[in-house]
């Protein structure tokens, strides 16, 4: 993932691209949703790849980019809105899709 272009970044503050890997099977639901513990804001993903990335292959990303901050901060600084359930635990029915 080193070698990820991730291209510039958007007059929002995000990254044009973001890598995903979906893996064979999911061990947790598939969210879209989450909210940075921080400011206490909703970032929606945009990428049906980015949501089943996280649930099938949680670890996959060390950091998640907040609309309210327009930036990047670690995982662990966020919680999904759908059941409270924060980005850095594995919970829920694999494979059902939540908010």
């Amino acid at each position: 993932m080193s070698n990820f272009d991730y291209g510039a970044k958007k007059p929002d503050g995000q990254h044009e691209r973001h890598p995903s890997n979906v893996g064979p099977t999911f061990v947790q639901p598939i969210r879209h949703k989450y909210i940075h513990t921080t400011c206490q804001t909703v970032t929606v993903m945009r990428g049906q790849n980015l949501a089943e990335t996280y649930a099938s292959n949680p670890g996959f990303y060390t950091h998640t980019f907040c609309v309210g901050c327009r930036d990047y901060f670690p995982i662990k600084e966020f919680y999904w809105s759908a059941d409270g359930v924060p980005l850095t635990e594995v919970k829920g029915e694999p494979g059902a899709v939540l908010d």
